[in-house]
């Protein structure tokens, strides 16, 4: 493959972490506690056998044998008709929402600014990226990863020293072990948006040194989520996390570390930024990417179709997630299920077998041919030439 979209398991590593944190940090908690009040931070660890679930599947479905999803049906025309399309809508909605939560973010912290002008430079800002490839996308999360978890816990460094009250912790499993089930649940339909990195399998030149980083990954983001969760809990209260829609957003505001520097959560949204235009360029990609080969157009016309994609994320942010509340009623009841049928579809399409091109038919062949001596297909050697069979 061409060297521009080779990646390496690192880069893996930060792409898994950044896929789930970035926009998922600021929201996730809200979910996580409306199902499990007080135990939010519980039900994400409980939870990591279900992330380490999914993620091994996709290791060993797509990384391991180095096929994305769109090589496993590539020969299964039935199924390439019924996988593909799922996949461009479950980008297009994730890339739409993530475009319709941060311009909800980006107007509370700059409310000077119109709406529709972070709409149109977050939209131009992931057209440019994706149209820069894999590798670029690769190279970018490991920039901006450090700065992310960083920002994240200087945040948190600020604001807990004065405001936790650990008691709101108390008492451990109040309601029982079930809504930590149903906080599994909830953790399940995040993991599953680790389904995008699938289409970078075929770009690691070595698969042998993935599984650390890949468990690495899992266990970070894991430990993230639970002690955002947790600081949550903490600061606000079971209550409040449950009812405000993006409760880790409160506590960047919440967070004064002195007259000088008065508003941190600027500071802090502008690092996160990087890594949410990151994920937003990867969905764009993917349903760029599954949009053409659905429709069997060449490569050439892959930029055309990213163009296009990345008005359809538009659209979608607009239609489906123009205000807090149409957003709020997205995220707890139809994201879920979203999330869900990208799980089921990445899982199918990894159990399809792979199939070589079949050969033509006997009637459909021309004649046979005598090799003529010295032909340019075989090497000095006798050796056939990349492509033809001894």
């Amino acid at each position: 493959m061409p060297r521009r979209d080779q990646v390496d398991p690192a880069s893996i590593a930060a792409l898994l972490i950044i896929t789930v944190l970035a926009t998922l940090v600021f929201f996730l908690p809200r979910s996580l506690a409306a199902a499990a009040g007080r135990d939010a931070w519980l039900a994400v660890l409980v939870s990591t056998p279900v992330v380490a679930l999914v993620v091994g599947a996709w290791y060993a479905f797509y990384f391991r044998p180095g096929l994305t999803p769109l090589d496993r049906v590539r020969f299964h025309p039935f199924a390439r008709w019924l996988v593909l399309p799922v996949l461009v809508a479950y980008a297009a909605y994730h890339a739409g929402g993530i475009l319709g939560e941060t311009v909800l973010l980006m107007v509370v912290v700059f409310p000077e600014t119109p709406g529709w002008a972070f709409h149109a430079t977050l939209a131009l800002t992931t057209w440019v990226l994706v149209a820069y490839g894999r590798e670029t996308q690769a190279r970018l999360a490991l920039l901006v990863l450090p700065v992310m978890v960083l920002a994240l816990l200087f945040n948190l460094a600020i604001l807990l020293p004065g405001n936790a009250e650990w008691v709101q912790l108390l008492p451990v499993l109040e309601r029982g072990p079930l809504p930590l089930l149903r906080g599994a649940l909830v953790m399940l339909a995040a993991a599953a948006e680790t389904l995008i990195l699938t289409y970078f399998a075929d770009g690691l030149p070595s698969r042998d040194r993935l599984v650390r980083p890949l468990a690495l990954a899992a266990a970070g983001k894991v430990v993230l989520l639970a002690g955002v969760a947790m600081a949550c809990i903490v600061v606000l209260g079971p209550g409040e996390t449950a009812r405000a829609v993006a409760p880790t957003f409160i506590l960047a505001r919440l967070a004064r570390p002195g007259p000088v520097l008065s508003r941190p959560e600027v500071i802090t949204i502008s690092a996160w930024l990087l890594g949410i235009v990151l994920k937003l360029a990867l969905f764009v990609y993917v349903a760029g990417v599954t949009a053409r080969v659905t429709f069997g157009l060449s490569e050439r016309w892959q930029g055309g179709v990213h163009a296009v994609m990345t008005g359809v994320t538009v659209a979608v942010a607009v239609w489906l997630f123009p205000d807090s509340e149409r957003w709020d009623w997205q995220f707890t009841r139809v994201w879920p299920l979203v999330g869900l049928a990208g799980l089921v579809t990445g899982v199918a399409a990894g159990l399809l077998p792979v199939r070589s091109a079949q050969p033509a038919s006997p009637s459909h062949r021309g004649p046979p041919t005598r090799r003529r001596r010295g032909s340019p297909t075989r090497s000095r050697r006798g050796r056939s030439a990349p492509g033809e069979e001894p």
